[in-house]
């Protein structure tokens, strides 16, 4: 745990070389010694935390692994949700050009397992963002950005279908970030954002966060007050508390 919190560049490789030498006891008969959901849960957020080259790939193979000994009959070792965002999470911050594809491969395998009945896979709202965040993080050329954008906004477009998930401020901040840093400037990306920025007042969702976002994506304060405008703002004064609190009232 001491390693997961770590922000030191090695703590992720130690964590696992502990991992290691625990599986390695436990196959020479020192059960005591053999690892957990949990023990791989801490390894697995050190190894996404470091910045080490190879860490979320790394992360995303315990999983596997995690995966193949549960399969074989291992009672402790199962995998949940939370080592599934886990292990987005490691790509999200991931410095490998094609993380967004890795991320939804994840989110996909999730899917699919809860179909096939495995309730532990259900993917939450962390799981969403965590893999629209994954793409907003992307880079690379507009190939790249484009299809890093239609993970983020089939991510998106699944939470608003949902009758079970409920977006976030945090959902719509980083759909926001998406479609600024994974589109080229224009009336088209404009449009996406204003038609964002209706469902989060809708939903009582717009914070700082979601603001700034909105800020950011805008080329002039002139047309940063003309989005607000569009949805029904005709306030003079862009601050937070001089907007409307039903656009607020859903913020924690």
């Amino acid at each position: 745990n001491a390693l997961a919190k770590s922000e030191e560049e090695d703590a992720g490789q130690r964590a696992l070389e502990i991992l290691n030498y625990m599986v390695n006891l436990s196959e020479i008969g020192y059960d005591y010694m053999k690892p957990n959901t949990r023990v791989y849960l801490s390894v697995i957020t050190a190894l996404g935390r470091c910045k080490a080259r190879g860490s979320a790939d790394a992360a995303h193979q315990l999983l596997n692994d995690m995966e193949r000994s549960h399969a074989l009959g291992s009672t402790d070792t199962g995998v949940n949700t939370i080592i599934f965002n886990a292990v987005i999470d490691s790509w999200a911050r991931s410095s490998f050009v094609y993380k967004a594809d890795r991320a939804f491969m994840l989110l996909k395998r999730m899917e699919e397992g809860t179909k096939e009945g495995k309730t532990n896979y259900q993917p939450d709202i962390i799981t969403y963002n965590s893999v629209i965040l994954t793409a907003a993080n992307s880079f690379g050329d507009q190939k790249i950005k484009s299809k890093a954008f239609r993970v983020a906004l089939r991510a998106f477009k699944t939470i608003q279908a949902s009758s079970d998930l409920r977006p976030t401020c945090r959902t719509y901040a980083i759909f926001m970030k998406a479609i600024r840093k994974l589109n080229s400037p224009g009336d088209q990306r404009d449009t996406m954002v204003q038609k964002v920025l209706q469902f989060c007042c809708r939903d009582g969702l717009l914070n700082k966060f979601v603001l700034s976002q909105v800020e950011m994506t805008c080329s002039s304060k002139k047309s940063f007050k003309a989005m607000f405008s569009k949805i029904g703002y005709s306030g003079d004064s862009m601050d937070l508390k001089s907007l409307p609190a039903k656009w607020q009232s859903n913020v924690k």
